[in-house]
């Protein structure tokens, strides 16, 4: 398949028109497979010729290809997706999760990090109890840049319990080494 190998001169002989088609039972188009396969450059070209409405589309398990490029930690690829897209910032994918909370709980910090710079608008795009599930991954997968911006934004993040009740101050204590 063009899109697992990156081979555009194959692709680019496939009708525009059947872009936006699953191939799989899982639902994956083109653009699913090439951002599942990190092939940035085929990805680059393939959403060129896409609609805004292709770029869109969920797998079986509702995530988007913007969703499996956070997943994956691929910023190139993700830059490439909101460039064409914005919108795929406040598209929720599998578990109803963001692509930056989908990023968060990955742990990837590059990624998170590029995610939360583009979401300026955090407070307009996620109800405070998401906030918080971000507050919370971020702890917990050590993406201290994101979580200290939002405990900045939200200073009654210091105060809420996690899952677990354990307040922020007692799970950063969790992860301090006594000698």
């Amino acid at each position: 398949m063009a899109a697992a190998s990156g081979k555009w001169s194959e692709a680019f002989e496939i009708n525009p028109d059947l872009l936006g088609i699953p191939l799989t039972s899982r639902g994956n188009t083109a653009l699913h497979v090439a951002v599942s396969m990190d092939q940035t450059s085929f990805v680059e070209k393939l959403v060129n010729c896409m609609n805004m409405q292709d770029i869109e589309i969920c797998m079986a398990d509702g995530n988007t290809a913007f969703c499996l490029a956070a997943i994956s930690g691929n910023v190139k690829i993700a830059e490439i997706l909101f460039g064409k897209n914005p919108k795929l910032l406040c598209m929720r994918g599998h578990n109803d999760m963001l692509p930056i909370q989908l990023a968060s709980s990955a742990g990837h910090i590059p990624m998170t990090e590029f995610l939360f710079q583009a979401t300026d608008d955090l407070h307009n795009i996620l109800p405070f109890p998401d906030i918080v599930k971000l507050f919370f991954m971020t702890i917990t997968n050590n993406i201290f840049t994101v979580a200290s911006k939002l405990l900045d934004s939200y200073p009654k993040l210091v105060t809420i319990e996690n899952e677990e009740g354990l307040t922020t101050l007692q799970m950063l204590a969790q992860f301090c080494e006594f000698s």
